[in-house]
């Protein structure tokens, strides 16, 4: 029998009876014997609903067996076909077409589907584990928390692909193109990605523990809140990569390109510290930048808490004048220390307007700041309250830094 002179509804229709007229290992045998005497024929499962099956040990074109067990399916079309929670664990698929494929919850665990088309497939919820996708189109798929521990992408089409929540634990992501992916809270944890492009991907919340990323392209790539500890990052590009709230600390940060393709190569080897230095080398307005923002600053320290029209009213105040407010609000919870964090911007400010009508640890931090930073410091009060007392010792030393005390009535 010669595919050539069958139509493919024909075709289509057999493949079809075979497998829905026989179950489970009555199925396969059925198979198997059908391709061993029409080896010529090439199967044709576009649009039929395979929901469910166990396609496990199925053979193509003369029932060879691979050596590693795998069973041979180059090339079929399942194009649009149902394959919900089907079992293909271990089989070859190389070549095969998924396109518009429903492949959701099914186990391709071990399967090779090298050159596989998933042109606007559905695999969310997909096992993949152990899978080799080597050359594989996955283009804009749907892969929403899809099983992909230690699976192979090797020149891999992933571009715009949604892979939020994903498990890549362990994959390898070589060569492979992942710009614009959605990979939110996705587990890179142990993945080696080298030689790939994550240019403008979404990696917020991902967990990228112990990976290795490496001569991968992270232009305008969104890794906030992602943990990194242990991480390494060697020979990247990243410029204009987002890397505010990082949790854990990298293992290794070597070589990092923090300049733009098409300019000569500026490296760095610090991750956190790479947007300011490109700001500092690249930027030729970046001296009266910093000369305004220090003329300029004003850094308040208060516990408002109700009292936001205050808050507000110095704000607004400021801003008339030409004054750029920096607010930090001692109402917020913090678990560690604040004094590192306002020493920080109190370097950055003209002066320090400081409101100690619910001091709480505002006076005990303005002890530990003053010493460091020569900064002139604006106390308020609200009404008659008595103010609290700063150490006299303190206070005498430092006199020239402290205006006097401003009582308000309201705002």
């Amino acid at each position: 029998m010669n595919d050539r002179r069958l139509p493919r509804f024909l075709i289509r229709d057999t493949c079809q009876a075979i497998l829905e007229n026989n179950k489970g290992i009555d199925a396969v045998l059925a198979w198997n014997q059908w391709r061993l005497e029409n080896p010529e024929i090439k199967p044709l499962l576009s649009d039929l609903d395979l929901s469910s099956l166990d396609l496990g040990g199925m053979v193509d074109v003369g029932g060879e067996e691979e050596d590693s067990g795998a069973y041979e399916f180059r090339g079929i079309d399942f194009g649009s076909a149902i394959l919900l929670g089907t079992n293909l664990r271990k089989t070859v698929l190389r070549g095969a077409n998924f396109s518009g494929a429903d492949l959701r919850e099914a186990d391709f665990t071990g399967a090779n589907l090298t050159q596989a088309d998933f042109t606007s497939a559905r695999l969310d919820q997909t096992v993949l584990n152990d899978a080799d996708l080597t050359g594989a189109n996955l283009g804009e798929c749907n892969l929403e928390k899809a099983k992909l521990r230690k699976t192979r992408f090797n020149l891999t089409q992933l571009n715009d692909a949604n892979l939020r929540e994903a498990d890549l634990y362990g994959a390898r992501v070589n060569g492979s193109y992942l710009n614009g992916a959605n990979l939110e809270s996705a587990n890179l944890s142990h993945a080696h990605v080298c030689g790939a492009n994550l240019s403008s991907a979404n990696l917020i919340n991902a967990d990228l523990s112990h990976a290795r990323i490496e001569n991968t392209d992270l232009t305008q790539t969104m890794l906030v809140h992602a943990n990194i500890d242990h991480a390494q990052f060697v020979d990247c590009r990243i410029f204009g990569l987002s890397i505010w709230d990082l949790k854990g600390n990298p293992a290794l940060t070597q070589g990092l390109i923090i300049s733009p393709e098409g300019e000569a190569p500026v490296k760095v080897d610090n991750l956190e510290a790479a947007q300011l230095q490109y700001v500092l080398l690249g930027n030729y307005r970046t001296g009266k930048v910093i000369d305004s923002v220090i003329r300029s600053s004003v850094l308040i320290l208060g516990r408002f808490g109700h009292r936001k029209p205050v808050l507000d009213s110095i704000r607004l105040a400021l801003r008339a004048k030409g004054y750029i407010p920096i607010i930090f609000d001692f109402e917020s919870p913090e678990e560690r220390s604040l004094t590192e964090s306002i020493t920080l911007l109190a370097h950055l400010a003209r002066f320090i307007i400081a409101d100690l009508t619910d001091p709480a640890s505002i006076p005990q931090e303005l002890e530990s700041i003053i010493p460091q930073v020569e900064v002139v410091v604006q106390p308020l009060i609200e009404g008659n309250q008595p103010p609290y007392s700063m150490s006299r010792d303190f206070v005498t030393h430092f006199r020239n830094q402290f205006l006097p005390l401003y009582r308000y009535k309201d705002v």
